[in-house]
């Protein structure tokens, strides 16, 4: 009876092991993302999940100075201390492509409740969207 019970667990072992080795040999196919991603749809980007809950852009905006796009935002420390980030308006043409500006990273520092208006304009008329990217400082540059 012994024997019996050790082959009937032997060949469930077997069975188990044989349908994992042929599941893993399956024709694979890339996904597709079915949605834009985060940058193609979000104005605001935050690079570090703890900034969304710490600076809050309560607006953002963009405005035109004769053929030069503005943009405006208001950020707000929701923290009961300091909150050290740094802050980049990202400017793209109409293909979605970044215009490359001189600004870059800017210190963004934030005591507590304190509420800062960011304003950038843009290098060039080409530029028709922005993307306002926000990480904790001393990350560096992308």
């Amino acid at each position: 009876m012994k024997m019996v019970r050790k082959n009937i667990l032997c060949i469930i072992i077997l069975m188990s092991m044989s349908i994992l080795v042929l599941g893993c040999g399956g024709v694979y196919r890339s996904s597709q993302v079915s949605h834009a991603t985060l940058e193609e749809r979000e104005h605001v980007i935050y690079k570090n999940i703890t900034l969304k809950a710490s600076v809050a852009v309560i607006n953002h905006e963009s405005i035109w100075t004769g053929k030069l796009m503005k943009v405006r935002a208001r950020l707000k420390n929701m923290l009961s201390r300091q909150v050290n980030a740094e802050v980049k308006i990202k400017f793209l043409d109409s293909s979605g492509y970044e215009i490359i500006d001189n600004w870059g990273w800017q210190p963004l520092i934030m005591e507590s409740g304190e509420i800062t208006t960011l304003e950038r304009i843009a290098p060039s008329p080409q530029a028709n969207d922005y993307r306002i990217v926000i990480q904790l400082a001393g990350i560096g540059d992308e």
